[in-house]
């Protein structure tokens, strides 16, 4: 069995693009598992949609992103964060603009159904009988706390109690890594449009599983950024400069923005 895992995608066709052209010429895949957050963040969600539904043996699962799009939420910097800090308005201002802007254009090619109807989770049984779970943050969990090198193995811990599967797929932090605590193998495959590590390419992995065992390799892949920003100031996506700020490694794995 040989499966890709794709996560935080956030409206960058462009570094989705390139992740299923190396896939596609580097390992003969059985299915895709995409781990959420489509949308938001990017120049083409719709794009992105259209690529990921078109994927063979695809599953799905919902991130926090896409629950905003859906059922609003709060945003990071919040309304008193902004009151006590009036530096972080225009910052506040730009967030919803660019919520604002992506569910327009979500709506507008009549994804909001699909986006609404995402699972939180997935569940699969691998060969030698490691049962895998897939969730965006941890178990039960779309948001909040999750895997990133930064993080505790106590808190890790806490995440995955009264989780029965062994296996712990997610994204949600942007950074590729794997741990393991207690019983539970957790492996995040990275974000493929705002990496969180300094490495501005995109991120994927792949899980190779038979009866024997199973390992998840990680896989980085470069492609045109300067098209990426080009893309979003020819369509007036709001937030270019948090794209830039990706992209030039501000944002550190000890700065999980979540």
């Amino acid at each position: 069995m040989k499966l890709a895992f794709i996560a935080d995608i956030h409206g960058s066709s462009i570094g989705l693009d390139a992740v299923l052209a190396d896939i596609r010429a580097r390992h003969a895949v059985e299915g895709y598992w995409l781990v959420g957050d489509y949308c938001s963040g990017g120049p083409d969600p719709v794009g992105v949609l259209e690529r990921i539904t078109k994927l063979p043996n695809a599953r799905f699962i919902r991130g926090n992103a896409d629950t905003r799009l859906i059922n609003g939420g709060q945003l990071s910097p919040t309304l008193e964060e902004a009151k006590q800090r009036p530096e972080l308005i225009p910052l506040l201002v730009n967030m919803h603009g660019a919520l604002s802007w992506v569910v327009g254009a979500v709506a507008n090619q009549n994804w909001l159904t699909w986006v609404a109807n995402l699972p939180l989770e997935q569940r699969l049984r691998l060969p030698d009988g490691t049962k895998m779970l897939m969730v965006h943050a941890s178990p039960g969990h779309d948001s909040g706390d999750a895997l990133y090198p930064g993080l505790s193995d106590a808190r890790l811990a806490e995440l995955g109690a009264g989780c029965d599967d062994d296996l712990i797929v997610v994204g949600h932090t942007h950074i590729p890594c794997e741990r393991r605590v207690g019983k539970h193998h957790w492996v995040n495959p990275g974000s493929v449009a705002m990496p969180m590590s300094g490495d501005p390419r995109a991120c994927y992995a792949i899980l190779n599983a038979d009866k024997s065992g199973y390992e998840f390799t990680f896989y980085r892949v470069d492609y045109d950024r300067e098209a990426v920003l080009a893309q979003a100031r020819e369509r007036r996506y709001p937030f270019v400069q948090d794209i830039e700020e990706y992209f030039a490694g501000i944002h550190k794995p000890d700065r999980p923005w979540y």
